[in-house]
C-alpha cells in the first residue's frame, strides 16, 4: 500500500551527518520529552522548509550577493529571487518598480534569460555559489502556467511576438476562455487568467519546464516557488488530469543528490483537497497570513495568536507570510485587507512575530521593494532588530512544538519549554504578566531589548520593549550530552608534556570512535563543550594543534568507512593496540533500523497499522542517519507496519515490524546489536564502480590493445555489492574500459589503473 501525501518534519534524535560549524550535534537524552530535535543554532538550517526565507523581490543578483552578509546575521536561511525567464517588454532603461515588475510575471520563454533586469545567467551561478559558501539557500520563481500575451486575453492567437519559437505549436496551448470559478478544477486548469494558457498537459511542455529547472539546479539553485500552481492539472483531476508535477518534480530532483525545495503558489481556494499538492509540494497558505496581518492592524491578540492552518496542508508542507508581492503592488489581500502596501512598518513587525516563530511553517518575509527594477529594498524593516531575533529564534528552536496564546493585549507563542516570543497587539513597550503553559520556570533574556524576564509560579512576566516585540530564551544554554571526564577550561595553549597513549577521534575517552566522538567535537565548536587534556588531543585529529571542522570531517568519514588520509583517526598515537572495527551506538528506545544498500539520499519510514492505516501523511518520517549506511527511527505506538522509501518512487514493499531492535537489510530482519556490514574487497580480479547517475543497469564494456574483441558492446553486467557499488572480475589482460547504463550513458575510455580498485569520478583503492 503506497501512501502519497505530506512528509512529516524530520524526527532527530542524534545528528551522525556532517554539517556546518554553524550547527552542533545534541544528546537526545538532553531534549526536552516535547522535542523532537534541538536546532541549538541561531544560524540558517540545513532545510528551506521550516525556516525563514527573505523574499528579494526585483532585486538583482549582484544585489542579493552584495547583501549576503546581511541577510545572514538577520537569520535567513534562504534567499527567494523574482522569475528568472525573459520577461515581456524587457528594455533596461525602464527601471521604475510599479511599470515593470508585472512583465516578469509574463516569460517569452523557459531559459535563464540573459536580458532581464534581474542580471544574467552568470551573475545567477555566482549569486549562487556565493549563497552556498555561507550556508544560504537560493529559491527561483518559476512561472509554468502561460507565457506573455499581446494584450489582455489567452488562446493561442494571443501570444506575444517575442515568445520564443519552441513554444508557437498550437496543441502547446489551451482553448481560449475566461477562468472565473474557484470551484473547478477543470475551469481553474483550462481557462487562462489573462495571458495564453500553456498546455501543461502535453509531454513536449512538461519536459521543456523540467529542462529548465534542471538548468537552474545546475547554476546552484536550491528550490522552486511556482507562480499560480493551482490552475496547472494534477493527476488526481477528473476529465483533465496530468503528470505535469510529478514529472517535472520528481525529473528534477532525479538529476542531483542536493534536496530540492518545491512550493506552489495556492491562492485562496483550489477546487480539490488540498493533499493532491502537498504530496508533491508545499503550498502557500495566504489566507492564515493575511489574517495575521489584519489581526495586527487591528490591533487584535486573539487573532495574532491564532493557530490553525486555513488552507488544509500540515505546517511542515505550509508557507505563510505576512505580506507578499501580490498584496504590497496590487490589491489581491485575503481576509478583508485588499493593499498592504500603507500597513506600517511596525504593524508587519508585530505579525511577523507570530508567523515568523511558528513551529514546522516555512516563513517568508516580504522585502518592500526599491524604487527601481534590480535595486535592493531601501526599506530595511527585513533585518531590522525584532525581525532579525524572530527568525533565529525559528532556527534555535526547530523541531520542537509550539504553543499559541493571547491575553488582554499580548499575543504569544511558547516553543518548546524554554522559549516564547511575545507581542503587545496594542503596539509599543508594556509590562507583561501572561500564563507560562509550557515555559519551565526560569531567568530569560530577551533578545531585543536585552531586558530580563522570569517565570515562575506559572507566570511569564518583565518588559516588551518600543518594537512591540520580545524575544525570550537563552540561547547560550544550549542541550548538552553527558559530559565526559574533561577539565572545565580550555588551556590558552596545547599541553606541552608528551601526549599519553591515546586513540585519536575518542574524544569521549571511552575506547572507541564513535558517534558520540562526532557530537563532542561538533559541540566544541559550538562553543558549549571545552575540550582539554586527553580529550583534546584525541579530538585533534589532523594533529595541528587545533580542533575544528576538519577534525569533525574526519571522524564522520571514519565512521561512514571512507578514506581519512593525511589524519589518523581510529590510531593509538604512542602505542600498537589497533582499534576494534566502528560500531553504531544503539539508543535505549524503541528503535528499528534500516541498511540503506540502495545509496537513497532521503530515507523515510511510513508506518500504520491494521486498525489505524492512517497513522501519518505519506511518504512519512524521516529516518535518521546512524553510520555507514544505517538509519534509525523511534518505532510509533501501535505501529505494526512499515514501508521505507526514498519519497520518490523507490520503496520496500509492506512490511510486517518484527519488533523493537531489529535492523531490515537486504529483504529480512535480524537483531541490531550495532555491527556494520559492509562489502569488503575479495580476492580476484574484481574492479569496482559507484553508480552516481544511479543507471537502472550497469554494464563493463572491457578491451585491451591487442585484443579489442573480448566482449560485445555494451559488455558484461555488474554485479551490485550495496551502496550504488558494482563489480566485475576481469581478465588479467584488459587494460581499457568503458562504464554504461547499457544504453547512451556511460563513461568516457578509462584505462584500468589495476586491481581492487573503484572508478568513483576517478579512480582510487577499494576498501569496501
Amino acid at each position: 500500500m503506497k501512501r502519497v501525501l505530506s512528509v512529516a518534519l524530520a524526527f532527530c534524535i542524534m545528528l551522525s551527518c556532517f554539517i556546518s560549524a554553524d550547527c552542533l550535534f545534541v544528546n537526545a537524552n538532553a531534549a526536552s520529552v516535547e522535542t523532537a530535535a534541538v536546532s541549538a543554532s541561531t544560524g540558517p538550517q540545513s532545510q528551506i522548509q521550516g525556516s525563514a526565507v527573505l523574499h528579494c523581490f526585483n532585486w538583482s543578483y549582484n544585489s542579493i550577493k552584495n547583501n549576503l552578509q546581511a541577510i545572514k546575521d538577520a537569520g535567513y536561511t534562504a534567499v527567494q529571487t523574482s522569475p528568472v525567464q525573459s520577461p515581456k517588454d524587457y528594455n533596461s532603461s525602464w527601471r521604475d518598480q510599479r511599470g515593470q515588475w508585472w512583465k516578469l510575471y509574463q516569460p517569452l520563454d523557459f531559459n535563464i534569460s540573459n536580458y532581464t533586469w534581474l542580471g544574467n545567467k552568470s551573475e545567477l551561478k555566482s549569486l549562487c555559489d556565493a549563497a552556498e559558501k555561507m550556508g544560504i539557500k537560493v529559491i527561483v520563481d518559476v512561472v509554468a502556467n502561460h507565457v506573455a500575451n499581446k494584450q489582455d486575453g489567452g488562446g493561442y492567437g494571443n501570444i506575444n511576438d517575442g515568445v520564443a519559437s519552441n513554444l508557437r505549436r498550437p496543441e502547446y496551448y489551451h482553448d481560449r476562455y475566461d477562468w472565473a470559478n474557484d470551484n473547478s478544477r477543470y475551469d481553474m486548469t483550462m481557462g487562462h487568467i489573462g495571458m495564453p494558457d500553456l498546455n501543461t498537459a502535453h509531454p513536449d511542455v512538461q519536459n521543456i519546464v523540467k529542462n529548465f529547472l534542471i538548468d537552474c539546479i545546475n547554476q546552484g539553485v536550491d528550490g522552486f516557488r511556482f507562480d499560480a500552481a493551482k490552475h496547472i492539472e494534477l493527476p488526481t483531476d477528473d476529465g483533465n488530469r496530468s503528470d505535469f508535477w510529478p514529472t517535472v518534480i520528481n525529473g528534477s530532483q532525479a538529476t542531483t543528490q542536493n534536496q530540492i525545495y518545491y512550493y506552489g503558489e495556492i491562492l485562496n481556494g483550489c477546487g480539490t483537497d488540498i493533499g493532491n499538492f502537498t504530496k508533491y509540494m508545499s503550498i502557500t497558505d495566504n489566507n492564515t497570513g493575511d489574517s495575521i496581518l489584519v489581526a495586527a492592524n487591528n490591533r487584535n491578540a486573539s487573532g495574532l495568536a491564532y493557530g490553525n492552518y486555513n488552507k488544509g496542508g500540515a505546517p511542515d508542507k505550509s508557507v505563510l507570510w505576512v505580506e507578499s508581492h501580490d498584496t504590497h503592488m496590487g490589491e489581491s489581500g485575503s481576509a478583508g485587507m485588499s493593499k498592504t502596501e500603507y500597513v506600517s512598518d511596525d504593524t508587519i513587525i508585530r505579525a511577523w512575530a507570530m508567523v515568523g516563530s511558528r513551529a514546522d511553517s516555512t516563513a517568508l518575509f516580504f522585502a518592500r521593494p526599491a524604487g527601481n527594477m534590480g535595486d535592493a529594498s531601501s526599506n530595511t524593516t527585513y533585518k531590522s532588530k525584532a525581525v532579525a531575533e524572530v527568525n533565529k529564534f525559528k532556527n534555535y528552536f526547530a523541531g520542537q512544538t509550539e504553543y499559541l496564546s493571547s491575553e488582554n493585549s499580548i499575543a504569544y507563542n511558547e516553543r518548546g519549554n524554554s522559549g516564547v516570543v511575545l507581542v503587545n497587539a496594542n503596539g509599543g513597550s508594556c509590562s507583561v504578566n501572561v500564563t507560562a503553559k509550557k515555559m519551565a520556570n526560569g531567568t530569560y533574556k530577551d533578545a531585543v531589548s536585552g531586558s530580563t524576564f522570569t517565570v515562575s509560579n506559572g507566570r511569564i512576566s518583565g518588559n516588551i520593549g518600543n518594537t512591540g516585540v520580545a524575544v525570550v530564551y537563552n540561547p547560550t544554554n544550549t542541550p548538552t550530552p553527558t559530559q565526559p571526564t574533561v577539565a572545565p577550561t580550555k588551556p590558552t595553549e596545547k599541553p606541552t608534556e608528551a601526549p599519553k597513549k591515546y586513540l585519536c577521534g575518542d574524544v569521549d575517552l571511552d575506547k572507541q570512535v564513535n558517534i558520540m566522538d562526532g557530537t563532542y567535537t561538533q559541540l566544541h565548536l559550538a562553543k558549549s563543550l571545552v575540550l582539554t587534556g586527553d580529550a583534546f588531543l584525541a579530538a585533534d585529529v589532523d594533529l595541528n594543534s587545533d580542533v575544528n571542522i576538519m577534525d569533525t570531517t574526519s571522524i564522520q568519514l571514519y565512521l561512514a568507512s571512507k578514506p581519512v588520509e593525511g589524519t589518523y583517526c581510529g590510531q593509538y598515537i604512542n602505542g600498537s593496540v589497533e582499534p576494534t572495527e566502528p560500531t553504531i551506538p544503539v539508543p535505549v528506545g524503541n528503535y528499528i533500523y534500516f541498511k540503506n544498500n540502495n545509496n537513497w539520499s532521503t530515507v523515510n519510514a511510513y508506518f500504520w497499522s491494521d486498525e489505524n492505516d492512517a497513522m501519518m501523511s505519506w511518504p512519512g518520517q524521516n529516518m535518521q542517519s546512524v553510520a555507514n549506511g544505517v538509519y534509525m527511527i523511534e518505532l510509533p505506538a501501535g505501529a505494526t507496519k512499515v514501508i521505507f522509501n526514498n519519497g520518490g518512487n523507490e520503496q520496500t514493499g509492506d512490511l510486517n515490524v518484527e519488533g523493537v531492535g531489529k535492523i531490515y537489510n537486504n529483504g529480512s530482519w535480524s537483531d541490531f546489536n550495532g555491527e556494520i556490514d559492509d562489502p569488503k574487497p575479495v580476492d580476484g580480479n574484481f574492479i569496482y564502480f559507484k553508480n552516481n547517475s544511479n543507471w537502472g543497469q550497469v554494464k563493463a564494456y572491457y578491451w585491451s590493445d591487442s585484443n579489442t574483441t573480448m566482449v560485445e558492446w555494451p559488455g558484461q553486467d555488474m554485479e551490485s555489492v550495496g551502496n550504488n557499488v558494482y563489480r566485475i572480475e576481469l581478465p588479467a589482460d584488459a587494460t581499457k574500459i568503458i562504464f554504461n547504463n547499457g544504453d547512451n550513458d556511460k563513461t568516457g575510455d578509462l584505462n584500468i589503473e589495476g586491481f581492487n580498485k573503484i572508478y568513483d569520478n576517478g579512480w582510487n583503492n577499494y576498501n569496501g
